[in-house]
């Protein structure tokens, strides 16, 4: 059974997937447009959504590509606090690792990203990244 997370709306924590996407020896990282770090493929899931669900959707709507027969690790669990004015009082980033035997093009959504790369361990070092994407972990598995 997969556990279905809450409602966004009234929740004080929202859950999220951050999918470490490793290929060559390198992460696969994104940048919004007009954003100047740069984040894991993933984001919240949505009310009513398992976490599979959330994994395949994000995967799809960030990269282009259909995430078939995959296998997922979960890699860790960190809970980020937000300043008590924010709409939540925090968030639950939940990493998995997908494994890639080559690194692969994206298709960026125009209107909301504006790069991508694959970092070796020497270019994660100096990417500025965002506080949810975990430099430390990433780093730790190149």
């Amino acid at each position: 059974m997969s556990t279905i997370i809450g409602d966004t709306k009234n929740a004080s924590n929202r859950a999220s997937v951050k999918l470490v996407c490793i290929a060559n020896n390198k992460i696969l990282l994104i940048r919004g447009k007009g954003k100047e770090v740069f984040n894991l493929v993933g984001w919240w899931v949505d009310y009513g959504e398992a976490i599979p669900q959330t994994i395949a959707r994000e995967f799809l709507e960030e990269t282009g590509h259909v995430l078939w027969n995959k296998e997922l690790k979960l890699l860790h669990v960190e809970i980020k606090n937000f300043p008590k004015w924010g709409q939540f009082d925090g968030v639950v980033n939940i990493f998995y690792l997908l494994s890639f035997d080559n690194t692969f093009d994206i298709i960026l959504e125009e209107w909301v990203y504006e790069e991508y790369k694959w970092c070796s361990k020497e270019e994660l070092q100096n990417l500025p990244v965002s506080d949810h994407t975990n430099k430390e972990l990433l780093l730790s598995l190149l």
